[in-house]
């Protein structure tokens, strides 16, 4: 068993690192990433700023929340490109809670 998910491993590793990086994918990418730190409303309408205005076909913004936690997430179906994102806020500022949930894990 530890043999053959090793193979597949190396095998998964070298087909990604014979891809070629994609700039135009990479900035998209960025901008779905900057909009999960948009407040709730203005990421619903799409009407965030830069982040949104720089990518058009965005439609069925489902937003994921835990404010205990203070963590979020968005989900959205993108007409033009035919694509589901999946976009996490990260690490928000100075707010203590956020840095203790990020160190916070749990053994799966």
């Amino acid at each position: 068993m530890k043999l053959a998910l090793t193979i597949a491993f190396f095998a998964s590793a070298a087909l990604m690192a014979s891809a070629n990086y994609d700039a135009n994918i990479g900035t998209k990418s960025m901008h779905y990433a900057g909009a999960s730190y948009c407040d709730k409303g203005t990421l619903d309408s799409w009407t965030c700023g830069e982040a949104c205005s720089s990518i058009s076909g965005v439609s069925s913004i489902f937003s994921i929340e835990n404010e205990l936690l203070d963590t979020f997430a968005f989900v959205t179906y993108n007409s033009d490109d035919k694509e589901i994102v999946v976009s996490f806020r990260g690490t928000n500022g100075a707010d203590f809670l956020n840095w203790l949930t990020n160190i916070v894990y749990y053994r799966v």
